[in-house]
């Protein structure tokens, strides 16, 4: 989705879902409805947030008020957990976007 798609959703009354995505925590990306949040339409890459708060503030000018940061928990591997067994779920935590 690009920045225009979603500022029509949304003034359409049917915002999506947005999550952000925790990468390596110096990168975060923004999924909507599970698709890369990208500037333009044409853009190869998708954009590209220092921090959730920073990728939160973008969302919230382009008429977005919460969403869910999504976060992957190195835990198991710290811990010794072996390859057996199912994959360990993602933290996911609500949040509420704001212009500051």
């Amino acid at each position: 989705m690009n920045y225009r798609s979603l500022r029509t959703a949304v003034a359409q009354g049917t915002p999506p879902t947005a999550e952000i995505l925790s990468l390596d925590g110096v990168i975060y990306l923004v999924l909507i409805d599970d698709e890369p949040l990208r500037k333009r339409s044409r853009d190869a890459h998708p954009v590209q947030f220092p921090s959730a708060h920073a990728a939160g503030r973008a969302l919230y000018q382009l008429g977005l008020r919460e969403g869910v940061l999504r976060h992957h928990s190195p835990f198991d591997e710290m811990i010794g957990r072996g390859d057996d067994g199912p994959p360990p779920a993602p933290l996911r935590t609500p949040l509420r976007f704001s212009p500051a």
